[in-house]
């Protein structure tokens, strides 16, 4: 694992929610956790037989959502935080996240902790995504009257209905 020397910002990570697993192959690759309005990415960098080793970014809806689409890649994302650093947390399993972390500016990533250039996002859209970043596009709204004819329709359909939804 690269040695990576930075500087200390404190964060409540117990705070941090967890919205959604945006690439998860064998374990989380790419997470994304939300702290009140504001949008955090968990980024699997690097690991030894002790360590797995994260980088941690800000990002905004606007951009996450870009990056889903299929519009940014993610090394945009994590180059253009709108921080202009990015937090390596390292932790190794047992007790609390992290146990160590430093941040570094942008600028200062070992290069072999950067996305490809085309790091797009190719992966399908879970329902945990969607309820994150495109709420409104996804809501119906469903007279109670005609209720019982859309939960027929959906279950011929094979769609999961959501309470939320209704």
């Amino acid at each position: 694992m690269n040695i990576i020397n930075g500087f200390s910002l404190p964060f409540d990570y117990a705070a941090l929610k967890k919205a959604a697993d945006l690439i998860y192959e064998g374990g989380p690759i790419l997470s994304l956790y939300v702290l009140d309005s504001d949008y955090y990415l968990f980024c699997w960098a690097d690991c030894d037989n002790d360590i797995n080793r994260w980088m941690i970014f800000r990002s905004t809806l606007e951009k996450l959502r870009s990056y889903i689409n299929g519009k940014v890649s993610l090394l945009h994302l994590l180059m253009n935080n709108p921080d202009g650093f990015v937090r390596f947390a390292d932790y190794d399993g047992v007790g609390e996240f992290p146990v160590r972390v430093v941040a570094v500016s942008v600028k200062e990533i070992p290069e072999d902790y950067l996305p490809a250039e085309d790091s797009l996002f190719t992966f399908g859209i879970t329902d945990e995504i969607r309820d994150v970043l495109f709420p409104e596009d996804y809501k119906v709204s469903v007279p109670e009257k005609e209720r019982s004819l859309f939960f027929s329709l959906v279950e011929k359909l094979g769609w999961r209905p959501s309470a939320a939804a209704l």
